[in-house]
């Protein structure tokens, strides 16, 4: 029987969850990879890191924000009640039962990002093989405020921890008026590890 994922309705009504989510404010980068080659479409991934912890040293930390739903529903489950989870090793105990609902809200929070986002750096990476291999990386940035779920990760990656979405996305015009907005658009991204 589809789901829209336990977690995910139960989080709207329910207390004593370990996360004890509330409403925080973010920034979310949309990294975007045109290549001219058609056998390599573009790529896009989607960052984020808490607006407080933008800082004028640029230690800040971006962690994966999975808007799109190639993990078992059952990592979603347990990621939200504060879990270790697996999202790239598939097991016999895994579980694919997100609803076409579900599937139809990640599309939502990734058009609303890109609909709101300010591009802040643009990167161009030339291969000196082969032209079709170039490529144009684009940085945009959304701030947000939201319920987020996060959670370590098991699979062995270049990061220990994912966000994934629990509650409506709504913009945050003001942090473009602070001084980590500066911290933010000033940093060099060209070393940014994109994919996940």
């Amino acid at each position: 029987m589809k789901r829209i994922s336990l977690a995910f309705l139960l989080l709207l009504c329910v207390s004593g969850f370990s996360q004890n989510l509330t409403q925080k404010e973010f920034v979310a980068i949309i990294i975007e990879i045109d290549r001219k080659d058609d056998m390599h479409p573009k790529d896009i991934f989607y960052w984020i890191t808490e607006s407080n912890k933008v800082n004028k040293k640029y230690e800040f930390d971006f962690y994966p924000l999975f808007l799109k739903l190639f993990y078992p529903s059952n990592s979603y489950d347990a990621c939200c009640i504060g879990k270790e989870s697996r999202f790239y090793t598939h097991t016999e105990d895994s579980q694919f039962e997100f609803t076409k609902a579900f599937e139809k809200k990640q599309k939502e929070f990734r058009d609303f990002l890109k609909k709101n986002s300010k591009v802040i750096q643009v990167i161009k990476k030339r291969n000196k093989w082969n032209k079709l291999l170039n490529e144009k990386v684009t940085i945009s940035a959304t701030a947000i405020t939201a319920e987020l779920c996060k959670c370590k990760i098991k699979d062995d990656r270049h990061f220990e921890s994912v966000f994934l979405p629990t509650s409506d996305f709504k913009l945050n015009p003001k942090f473009w008026e602070s001084k980590n907005a500066f911290y933010l658009t000033d940093r060099d991204y060209s070393l940014l590890r994109a994919n996940y």
